[in-house]
């Protein structure tokens, strides 16, 4: 690094003689400006970056250990090298109570202006190592606590049954993060739609996701502190406590959400969804339960591109399915008979219709179901390739891509060339992408997910809805390496991250980057590396 260096001396020809006399960016410095006045340099000094600051002790009107004294009671802390004459030696020992502790004497000599500036630079260095160690270890902190966090709170929201080993801790965590059994609690869940999100940069998104959520939880207060989190879709997740006398005051509540998400949307020129959960008694065994009706609550506010929705458990009128069922008959007969066109329009009215009318989650999911399976039964005689389509078919695949943000925007011209494709027995690039923009788009999956344990080549297919086979072929050809390669590439590289900027431990590491066997971890680790990952935190 180069350092910066302001000269400040009120004779001219010592100015000269100090910018002359040692070949500064050898010695790993740079001036950056000279002062002929304590007052001048002073301005310079609070509107640059100086690292090092070579004062005459005398001058005029303002001497140089004044100019000292006020660059520290401004916390300015540059660097002081004072240039004294003989008649002021004794007076320039005064600055060291400022912290100087380099000064020279007039005139002056190269060899010694070079061993204090090589004092200076040793400190700097010091001090910018020990800057930077700090800085680390802050991230990394930050980093560790925000893995735990999300662990910690993900299996919370999980739906696998609470096991007895983990009751304690899943408590303990609890007063971590000054939760409150049975205090009234609402979930919110909360992304922007993905009209956005798809021209955003995986960095820029978990940049606008974080200042959105701290926008969040500052505009909830003081009626409502919250704890936030991410689930494993990446939205940004906030557990409110309500006090008991809003607990059943949905109006105030949605009233207070609606402002806030007007804000956010001026703010960052983006459409919002939130979903919300009915307010609830805070136990670590109805968390999933809520967790789940706020996740309901924000695919149906994607979907109909409101800024929230609270989610109900209530009865509500259900939509004519009648439309849906009396379409599927026609989108059979035109898949029998192999009208493309007549099939297409059929499909688009079908899903305009399930994204026009969903009043509940339910909805959603039986409109995909029965569409699912009339579409694969009445065309499992005819096409092979049935058996791979019907696995990224399948409504729970569907419902996961709603989870994760989807809308039909998305899912609608890429389930329709599906269909098309498949009534002409082959395999097509989805939604008209190239094979280059599959794998980008399956790359960017992998490392958005790559810590899930279950992400394979077929979960992959599925998001993408192309036929697993077809995927594994393309991604080769265009990367040069297998999904399982690229996968594990990934994986041991955020692993080999977490080992160097966090204290994890190794089983935390192995399971945050999608390893639950930690031995095959280990071995993996070892064979991509050269090295255990033992021996690399070592």
């Amino acid at each position: 690094m180069t350092y910066h260096v302001l000269i400040v001396d009120d004779e001219y020809y010592i100015r000269q003689r100090l910018k002359t006399c040692i070949h500064w960016e050898d010695a790993g410095f740079q001036i950056v400006g000279e002062a002929s006045n304590a007052n001048e340099a002073f301005t310079f000094l609070t509107k640059n970056s100086v690292h090092l600051a070579i004062v005459d002790i005398s001058m005029p009107q303002k001497d140089g250990l004044s100019l000292i004294r006020e660059m520290r009671e401004k916390d300015i802390s540059t660097k002081i090298i004072i240039l004294s004459g003989y008649g002021t030696f004794d007076y320039a020992q005064k600055a060291i109570e400022y912290g100087v502790t380099q000064y020279l004497l007039k005139p002056i000599d190269e060899e010694k202006l070079l061993e204090a500036l090589s004092r200076i630079r040793q400190t700097l260095d010091e001090e910018a190592l020990a800057s930077h160690i700090k800085s680390e270890k802050h991230r990394a902190d930050y980093l560790l606590a925000s893995i735990r966090k999300e662990l910690f709170f993900q299996k919370l929201f999980s739906s696998h049954p609470i096991m007895t080993s983990d009751i304690e801790s899943l408590y303990n965590g609890l007063k971590e993060y000054q939760l409150s059994l049975e205090t009234w609690y609402r979930i919110l869940i909360f992304d922007f739609q993905y009209q956005n999100i798809r021209t955003l940069s995986q960095e820029h998104l978990q940049l606008f996701r974080d200042s959105a959520c701290n926008i969040l939880c500052e505009l909830l207060q003081p009626d409502f502190t919250s704890v936030h989190t991410s689930d494993v879709y990446g939205h940004i997740v906030l557990l409110c406590k309500i006090s008991d006398d809003l607990s059943d005051k949905t109006e105030f509540f949605s009233n207070r959400i609606e402002n806030i998400a007007t804000k956010i949307k001026e703010l960052f020129k983006l459409y919002i969804s939130i979903g919300i959960s009915p307010s609830f008694r805070l136990s670590i065994q109805n968390m999933h339960t809520y967790y789940n009706y706020a996740l309901y609550a924000y695919v149906l506010s994607n979907i109909r591109k409101t800024d929230y929705t609270v989610y109900s458990s209530e009865s509500v009128p259900t939509p004519n399915i009648s439309v849906l069922s009396s379409l599927l008959p026609k989108i059979e007969v035109c898949f029998s008979s192999g009208n493309e066109t007549e099939l297409l329009r059929c499909l688009e009215l079908y899903f305009s219709h399930l994204e026009d009318a969903p009043s509940s989650f339910t909805f959603l999911e039986q409109g995909l179901s029965l569409l699912s399976a009339s579409f694969l039964q009445k065309g499992s005689d005819a096409h092979q390739n049935l058996a791979s389509v019907r696995e990224f078919t399948h409504p729970g695949q569907l419902k996961e891509l709603l989870f994760a943000g989807y809308d039909f925007s998305y899912l609608t011209p890429r389930l329709c060339n599906l269909f098309i494709s498949m009534l002409h027995n082959r395999e097509v690039d989805v939604g008209g992408s190239t094979k280059q923009e599959l794998v980008s788009e399956a790359a960017r999956f992998i490392e958005s997910y790559y810590a899930r344990n279950d992400l394979s080549l077929t979960l992959i297919a599925q998001n993408l809805l192309i036929s697993p086979s077809y995927l594994s072929s393309i991604f080769k050809k265009v990367r040069g390496l297998s999904i399982s390669q690229y996968l594990n590439q990934i994986r041991l590289t955020k692993a080999k991250e977490l080992l160097t900027e966090t204290s994890l431990t190794l089983t935390e590491i192995a399971q945050r980057v999608g390893y639950n066997d930690l031995f095959y971890f280990s071995k993996v680790f070892k064979k991509y590396f050269g090295i255990p990952p033992s021996s690399y935190k070592k």
